[in-house]
């Protein structure tokens, strides 16, 4: 399963709004800085279809100023023992 790391920009103003919309999301856990004013976002989707989907529907959120991608990791290989 994709898991992936990014730094999420909330549009000024929104801040509250991203947040809640990000944590009411499956397949994620958001992390907010003190001041709100940036987000770390973990997702772990069961498939690489299922993680397109989210990261669509994230790009679409009019709340969201900027996302960044910090890293990745898929588990596949490693589980089917092929690394």
């Amino acid at each position: 399963m994709p898991i992936k790391s990014f730094l999420v920009f909330p549009h000024s103003g929104k801040e509250t709004m991203l947040f809640n919309t990000l944590a009411s999301q499956n397949n994620c856990e958001v992390f907010p800085a003190e001041n709100m004013s940036v987000f770390v976002l973990v997702t772990d989707t069961p498939s690489d279809q299922d993680d397109e989907v989210f990261l669509r529907n994230l790009q679409a959120e009019e709340n969201l100023h900027h996302i960044n991608f910090i890293s990745g990791f898929i588990t596949e290989p490693y589980e089917q023992g092929r690394v």
